[in-house]
C-alpha cells in the first residue's frame, strides 16, 4: 500500500474521530469529522489533507492496526465515513466520490483485503451538514423539507 504503511499498530498514528459498531450489521465506522468554513483560497490544501486522512484510514483497516485495537472488527466490514460541516459540498461530494471509486478499483487495495483478512470489505460515506441557527441540518433533510413547503 501507501509508503509507512507497514508501522506496527502501537507507532501507527492517525487522527480517527469515532469508531462505531452498528448491532444490526456488524459493520465498524471508522468516522472522520471535518468542520468549516475553510479560509479562501485553501480547498486545494484542505482537500489533500482530507485525501490523506482517508488514505490512512484505508492502511489502518487493511494493516490490522483497527483489529489490533478493536479486536472484533477482525474480518468484518469496515465503512470509512466523512462527516463534514460547514465545508463546500459542490467541492468534497465529486472528490469524495472520485476517491471511493480510486479504491474500489486499486487491484493493491483489494488483493490486500483477500490476503490480509483484517476486514471483509471498505465502504465509503458521505455525510455533509450545515450548522444554521437551530442546530445541525443534513443537506438532504434540508432539501426534502424545502420541496414539501413548496408543494
Amino acid at each position: 500500500m501507501r509508503q509507512g504503511s507497514s508501522k506496527p499498530p502501537e507507532s501507527h498514528q492517525v487522527k480517527i474521530d469515532l469508531v462505531t459498531e452498528h448491532p444490526d450489521t456488524g459493520v465498524f465506522a471508522i468516522i472522520l469529522v471535518e468542520t468549516g468554513p475553510w479560509p479562501s483560497g485553501t480547498e486545494e490544501r484542505e482537500l489533500r489533507r482530507i485525501q490523506d486522512r482517508l488514505y490512512d484510514c484505508v492502511d489502518v483497516a487493511i494493516d490490522g492496526h483497527l483489529a489490533a485495537r478493536y479486536p472484533d472488527s477482525r474480518g468484518r466490514p469496515v465503512r470509512i465515513q466523512l462527516d463534514t460541516y460547514d465545508i463546500p459540498e459542490e467541492r468534497v461530494r465529486p472528490f469524495f466520490e472520485q476517491f471511493a471509486k480510486y479504491v474500489d478499483a486499486w487491484a493493491e487495495v483489494q488483493q490486500e483485503i483477500q490476503t490480509k483478512q483484517n476486514v471483509e470489505s471498505i465502504t465509503f460515506e458521505y455525510n455533509p451538514r450545515i450548522i444554521g441557527g437551530n442546530g445541525s441540518k443534513e443537506h438532504g433533510a434540508a432539501e426534502q423539507g424545502d420541496e414539501a413547503d413548496e408543494r
